[in-house]
């Protein structure tokens, strides 16, 4: 037998590629933090993805790390081709027959209750980026969320929050988290995504923009439907370049969420009516979006200088806008309502009113410029939300923008703490004058 030819049945003799051996187009690194009531949801989009054909293609990993009720510890997979899961309502995902996976385990890794969740995440990461080498990186983190929330937060906050223990990650040890993976990798995470509510937020993107290429997610309640694994991995299969997945994933959910042909869509009537998703360029977010902001927030305190009452109407546009929880607007709807208030004072013979205005301006094309990609459902063409978060005008970013005193002097501590509020510190002080004379609920 010739050496060349026993070379080819050596080869063809031996294991797929993986691991470290291995140097994928894409790799995905999916956090699931499934405690309590999320564990039927999380078994069904693990399954999903175990089903995709696109798990097949030697361009791409998927990886978990999976924290749910009746596993033993935390566990980690690499998530390999199985058999499609049933059509089956999401109630019946809580039978235990329906909780397993059909990947093998790689690891198992001890639970050790008072470990903070940000921990666990940063282990993961920095575990699957040496493991799974890739050209590109793309970060999930998939949980109950609340948006925003400090190290030592009060009330309300926080992403994978563990229905278990109570544990979740903040802003700060998000941040932490990602910054370890990118330091590990070299570069920056090219795609991280919140497959979570509320999370996506300019403070909390401004915070892990440092380490991420691109940020995706919602800052709206989100369907328990989640992302569309299949179609998503389909892309990342083909080798889709991840500005282009960026620009394309919110148009991607629309389409899965759609109630007659979308996968998601047909499960849960109605969810595509509040959708509200968007990627954000985490580059231009730092170079205009914040610069931006800070200037516009200049401009606005002379402006509310100019009479008590221009803070009061502030205030009630506020309160009568549709809003998220957690007290967070939509950037382009916040935008939208302070530029028709300062127009209405034009109008009504008020000088020296053009400098608000021009930062308003600036201040929307910084932010048509960083959202790449976003979403809105049909919810918001209809008459109650006329002025305020329009498909045109909206861009499904938040921002925290409290309506109350009470809520501005309950969570000013928290956001303090934000790299935005640092990066622009001229946004807080306007904050503190719109909410200055405003007396308590």
């Amino acid at each position: 037998m010739s050496a060349l030819l026993a070379a080819l049945i050596a080869a063809a003799a031996a294991p797929a590629c993986e691991g470290a051996r291995c140097h994928r187009e894409w790799t995905v690194l999916l956090f699931v933090q499934g405690e309590a009531e999320l564990a039927p949801h999380a078994f069904r989009d693990l399954r999903t993805i175990e089903g995709s054909e696109a798990l097949s293609s030697p361009r791409l990993d998927v990886v978990a790390q999976l924290d749910a009720p009746g596993v033993t510890g935390l566990r980690r997979y690499r998530l390999s081709r199985g058999s499609a899961p049933p059509d089956r309502p999401d109630e019946d995902w809580a039978a235990p027959a329906m909780q397993r996976l059909e990947s093998p385990p790689l690891a198992t890794l001890e639970e050790r209750d008072g470990e903070p969740e940000w921990a666990r995440l940063r282990g993961f990461l920095e575990w699957g980026v040496e493991r799974y080498p890739s050209r590109h990186l793309m970060v999930v983190v998939w949980g109950h969320a609340q948006g925003w929330a400090a190290a030592g937060r009060k009330d309300f906050g926080g992403l994978a929050i563990n229905g278990r223990t109570g544990g979740f990650i903040d802003g700060p040890g998000l941040k932490a988290a990602l910054d370890a993976a990118a330091r590990r990798r070299g570069r920056p995470i090219d795609v991280y995504v919140a497959d979570a509510c509320l999370m996506q937020t300019l403070e909390l993107a401004a915070e892990i923009g440092g380490a991420a290429r691109f940020v995706a997610g919602s800052p709206q309640i989100q369907s328990f439907q989640g992302l569309p694994y299949r179609a998503l991995l389909r892309d990342l299969a083909a080798g889709i370049a991840p500005e282009a997945l960026a620009r394309k994933l919110p148009a991607m959910l629309l389409e899965a969420y759609d109630p007659e042909k979308g996968e998601l869509g047909r499960r849960e009537v109605g969810a595509r009516e509040w959708l509200a998703f968007s990627s954000v360029d985490s580059e231009a977010l730092r170079r205009r979006l914040v610069p931006a902001l800070q200037a516009l927030a200049g401009a606005l305190e002379p402006f509310l200088a100019g009479g008590p009452h221009r803070a009061l109407d502030v205030r009630i546009a506020l309160r009568n806008a549709p809003s998220f929880k957690g007290d967070t607007h939509d950037l382009g709807a916040l935008l939208r309502i302070v530029r028709q208030l300062v127009e209405r004072e034009r109008a009504d013979g008020a000088p020296a009113l053009e400098a608000p205005l021009r930062a308003l301006a600036a201040a929307r094309e910084a932010l048509d410029a960083t959202v790449v990609g976003w979403a809105l459902g049909h919810q918001y063409e209809e008459p109650a939300f006329k002025g305020t978060i329009q498909p045109h005008e909206g861009r499904a970013l938040g921002i925290w923008a409290p309506s109350s005193a009470d809520e501005y002097r309950g969570r000013a501590g928290e956001y303090e703490a934000s790299s935005f509020f640092r990066a622009a510190p001229l946004w807080p002080r306007w904050l503190a004058r719109l909410h200055a004379d405003a007396p308590p609920r």
